[in-house]
């Protein structure tokens, strides 16, 4: 069966090249195909997409920034457009570079064993401003996401624009009783923040943390 990978690009031409070599380096018994969506980006991103895609892949434009969760919904309906069913779906950020072997095939094997909701891949996430190196899951930056979640809990909530979506996300999927799994054996390094961490895109991604905490505060009725 089909492994479909849906990712995010805004403004990272710097990261697509790498991203792609290490993505098709990691192989898998299982085909992939990438849902790539190109968020509104103004840098050559776009052009580099398109010469790093297999005519299996599927491409994704939008002329403006859609935001990150209803840009991974945009990924969610495009895979119902043109799968022949709906299924699984690994989430990874444009700056997550797979670095093991058959990390899907790892994590695909834990779910479909389990039966699990999502099960998380273990990143080593590269702080650019820190110039340091810290292990975590960062949240749905790496992360098998079974079908039945999105038919149980929804999808992503388009409400929050940059942040908390997942974190949205992961809260139905503790209150459906769904299990959430770390599977050790799949590994990436993480350049979190590569690409907003400088200039206005750093102003707007403190304003969007903030915006989006409150959103979520308020959601879920969590008094700060």
């Amino acid at each position: 069966m089909t492994t479909n990978i849906g990712v995010l690009f805004r403004n990272n031409e710097k990261l697509v090249v790498p991203f792609f070599f290490f993505l098709r380096k990691s192989m898998s018994d299982n085909p992939l195909r990438v849902f790539a969506l190109d968020n509104g980006s103004s840098d050559s991103t776009l052009q580099l997409i398109k010469s790093n895609l297999t005519e299996k892949d599927v491409l994704i434009t939008s002329q403006q920034n859609r935001g990150i969760s209803k840009g991974r919904n945009i990924i969610l309906n495009k895979i119902r457009e043109v799968s022949d069913e709906y299924q699984n779906l690994i989430l990874l950020d444009s700056d997550v570079f797979i670095a093991r072997r058959y990390s899907f095939d790892n994590m695909i094997k834990m779910l479909e064993d389990n039966d699990a909701g999502v099960v998380f891949g273990r990143t080593i996430a590269f702080d650019p401003q820190n110039v340091g190196f810290t292990e975590n899951s960062n949240g749905y930056c790496f992360v098998l996401i079974n079908k039945k979640v999105f038919d149980v809990c929804g999808v992503f909530d388009e409400r929050y624009e940059m942040f908390y979506d997942d974190t949205d996300l992961d809260k139905r999927i503790i209150d459906s009783n769904m299990s959430r799994l770390f599977c050790a054996e799949s590994f990436a390094i993480h350049a979190w923040g590569s690409t907003v961490t400088s200039g206005s895109e750093k102003s707007r991604r403190e304003q969007c943390t903030n915006d989006d905490k409150k959103r979520y505060n308020e959601k879920w009725g969590i008094k700060t």
